[in-house]
């Protein structure tokens, strides 16, 4: 009888260790399969953002969520303020150059 039982446990183990293995190379799959179609995106996006001329990063925040991370899109504005531009014909010849 105690074989029987010893037969039986070494059977549910080989089982629970077949169906470890099993659900680790399934995971493994589903996790590379998902890696790939994640970088395909990102290539799409990039080469789409390049090609419709709205620039690449447009394309790769599309892809990664960019503006999310960097908090917002950053940028520099320039004040740039009329300059008078003086002709020395526009002097008067009573004032002095200086």
């Amino acid at each position: 009888m105690e074989q029987i039982i010893d037969a039986i446990k070494k059977r549910a183990w080989r089982s629970l260790l077949g169906a470890l293995k099993e659900a680790g190379i399934d995971s493994f799959k589903v996790a590379t399969r998902v890696v790939i179609k994640c970088l395909l995106t990102f290539c799409l996006m990039y080469v789409g953002g390049w090609s419709l001329g709205v620039g690449v990063f447009h394309g790769v925040n599309a892809a990664l969520g960019l503006k999310t991370w960097s908090g917002g899109y950053q940028y520099i504005e320039f004040d740039v303020k009329p300059i008078t531009v003086v002709l020395e014909s526009d002097l008067d010849e009573s004032q002095p150059n200086g």
